[in-house]
């Protein structure tokens, strides 16, 4: 709820710095709009789109950019190869994204959004294009088939030969 409240609070402070842009908000189904403060449910109401039980296919469509705190949106996102922007409001940093992903930019603050989004509207088409290849790349090592090596980087299985430990060892 906390970081539902954050996010749209910044994403209300953006569109003060940038009156001109549409923004929609796509809460998670555990943390619907219902949970906001009234002013910010009203904020949405005269401000934003409610995305909330649309299709994310088509709210990917609709969108040029992804703005994110946690949501896994993100790779999806990148998958549909939308530019994104982490709101870095979470000092725990929940960012389902690992590493350096160059089709990702960071706002601390609502004043870095307008940069941000002219930043990405200046791409030229062959930029975008590179950009959109390495989200690819970055997904493909993201995303690894099921196999057992890969479920042993995933969770590591008790090796049969060792003892396993009782109970009374672990104290």
């Amino acid at each position: 709820r906390t970081e539902l409240i954050r996010a749209v609070a910044f994403l209300s402070e953006v569109a003060r710095y940038q009156s001109e842009i549409e923004i929609g908000v796509r809460p998670h189904p555990n943390f619907p709009i219902s949970l906001l403060p009234d002013a910010l449910q009203r904020w949405i109401v005269g401000h934003a789109r409610d995305l909330s039980g649309t299709s994310l296919g088509e709210n990917l469509e609709w969108c040029d950019v992804v703005a994110y705190v946690s949501s896994t949106v993100a790779l999806e996102g990148l998958m549909a190869g939308r530019p994104l922007i982490k709101l870095a409001i979470d000092p725990l940093d929940p960012d389902p994204l690992l590493g350096d992903v160059r089709m990702r930019w960071t706002a601390a603050r609502p004043d870095q959004v307008p940069g941000i989004l002219e930043a990405i509207a200046s791409l030229s088409e062959r930029d975008a294009g590179m950009l959109r290849a390495e989200a690819r790349d970055y997904l493909q090592t993201y995303f690894r088939p099921v196999t057992a090596e890969a479920l042993e980087l995933f969770a590591p299985l008790p090796n049969p030969r060792s003892p396993m430990p009782r109970a009374d060892r672990t104290r």
